[in-house]
């Protein structure tokens, strides 16, 4: 059976005599329409029409698409661009509430001479600020996953162009030269050159279209990058990591000017962690206590401990020297903290939890911590990370005894496949002889690694009450005084009770 759709016959005169060719005036008319219509799809493409020809149509700059209102340009090193990336792109949304903030705002500023780059998930704000040779201010909205795979992947010690709009030749055109398809008339285009004639296009959106992001304007206190960084390293393990544990995901941010202490408390239900670290300066501005310091605002504020410990990572490799300056806002819950060196000057905003966080102060201030064993902070180390070959999700508890007459400890963890034992020379008290306690070897781990001395204390009354853990000896950073204090549930067990009586008077 042939197919019923047949190729139709040449509809073609036999020969072009028979074709009448068209008047002057009709070929005019004719090529006017074909101008005109050039025109309009030349316009929709970003094309100025500066020197053609007037035709009657109104093509100005006014009627352009607000896409291609603000074209930005500028030039800048690459390594600049991706350290700024680096710090930025942790803070990108996973799983993004909108579309739009699956892309980082990129603007260019040619009064200042800077660029900046924001990302945010509505809860977090990260931006970070660089100089550049801005030749036209602009922005624009691109996916941030694909700018900083090219980015990153330039020439390190090269440079970086960056335009939106038009192309070199004076037109916007997609891959290898050819026009764009209609899908993409309405998005903004970035083009991108590096130091080995390499070039990129990648298609965004307007910067109009991302989230309109409130400043803070309350007054800001400056504080030591190194007092900042140890104060979050030693209470952030006792954070709990489960997002849905609001607020023992958090950190207790609590900020004095007046007495120049900076106090942060952490706890997941299971361990406590507080430190207090004296601050010496409140305000770069004016290193001694005067009258403006002292009516600086005191910060207290719930923040989440993820963006924390992103905010750890930076400070790590960060100048010690570096400018640090913290903002709150009472009105709007938010946190600033801003970092600045050199050229780059980063920035974090984070909008804090309004739930109340648990006075651990006041609920510990039940128990008593009378019995005090001393150890090293090397030799304890060591053997926590032997008996933790042993330890699963199952079972991560070890019986910490002490022998007063010996002025050892022992560390024993018991399996069904194996055993473990670690032996430790410690200062023992005669009051905690064969006094044994169960805790969590993960819990241990955490407040012996964060505490900044070269002795441990650990503080005992009974098998059943928590156990204090506090550092003791010199720092290792002898120009900072702080003091951490760590508190661990202990796993009670009634079969073993009798390792663990402290002997009473």
């Amino acid at each position: 059976m042939t197919s019923s759709l047949k190729p139709r016959k040449n509809q073609l005169p036999n020969s072009l005599e028979s074709i009448t060719p068209l008047s002057a005036n009709e070929l005019a008319a004719l090529q006017d329409l074909e101008t005109i219509e050039d025109l309009a799809i030349n316009e929709r493409r970003g094309y100025k029409p500066e020197e053609l020809p007037e035709l009657g149509v109104d093509l100005s700059i006014e009627q352009k698409p607000e896409f291609l209102s603000d074209p930005l340009c500028f030039e800048c090193g690459q390594w600049i661009f991706a350290q700024s990336l680096n710090f930025i792109q942790p803070y990108a949304p996973t799983k993004p509430t909108q579309p739009i903030l699956n892309s980082i705002l990129i603007r260019a500023d040619q009064a200042q001479q800077s660029v900046t780059l924001t990302v945010t998930d509505l809860v977090a704000t990260a931006t970070a600020t660089f100089k550049a040779k801005v030749e036209s201010s602009g922005e624009i909205a691109l996916p941030i996953d694909r700018i900083a795979t090219v980015i990153r992947t330039c020439p390190i010690q090269g440079q970086i162009r960056m335009w939106t709009g038009s192309n070199p030749d004076g037109e916007i055109s997609g891959h290898q030269g050819e026009p764009l398809p209609s899908s993409h008339f309405n998005a903004q285009i970035a083009h991108i050159y590096d130091s080995e004639d390499g070039y990129t296009e990648i298609y965004g959106q307007a910067g109009s279209e991302y989230p309109n992001l409130a400043n803070i304007s309350n007054r800001s206190i400056f504080l030591p990058v190194k007092v900042v960084l140890a104060a979050l390293q030693s209470v952030l393990p006792a954070s709990s990591s489960d997002n849905t544990k609001v607020p023992l995901n958090a950190v207790r941010w609590q900020l004095n000017p007046q007495t120049e202490i900076l106090e942060c408390h952490a706890t997941d239900g299971h361990q406590v962690a507080i430190t207090q670290v004296k601050t010496k300066t409140t305000n770069r501005r004016s290193r001694k206590k005067t009258e403006q310091s002292l009516n600086l605002p005191k910060i207290e504020a719930t923040i989440p401990a993820k963006l924390l410990r992103e905010l750890v990572k930076t400070l790590e490799r960060s100048k010690v020297n570096a400018s640090f300056r913290i903002t709150a806002d009472d009105s709007t819950q938010k946190v600033k903290f801003e970092l600045k060196e050199d050229e780059l000057q980063r920035s974090l905003t984070i909008r804090c939890y309004d739930a109340p966080f648990p006075n651990c102060p006041e609920l510990l201030a039940r128990y008593d911590f009378v019995h005090t064993a001393s150890f090293d902070k090397a030799g304890l180390t060591t053997r926590l990370e032997r008996l933790n070959a042993l330890v699963d999700k199952e079972v991560d508890g070890l019986i910490l005894q002490f022998d007063a007459r010996q002025q050892k400890a022992r560390l024993t963890i018991e399996r069904d496949f194996g055993k473990g034992m670690q032996t430790i020379a410690a200062q023992i008290p005669e009051e905690i002889d064969a006094f044994g306690i169960k805790l969590n070897i993960k819990y241990l781990k955490n407040a012996v690694n964060a505490l900044r001395s070269s002795r441990i204390d650990c503080i005992v009354d009974s098998a059943s009450t928590p156990c204090k853990i506090q550092s003791s000896g010199e720092t290792d950073i002898p120009d900072l005084d702080i003091t951490t204090t760590y508190f661990v549930a202990p796993q009670y067990d009634q079969s073993r009770q009798k390792l663990r009586e402290v002997k009473r008077p």
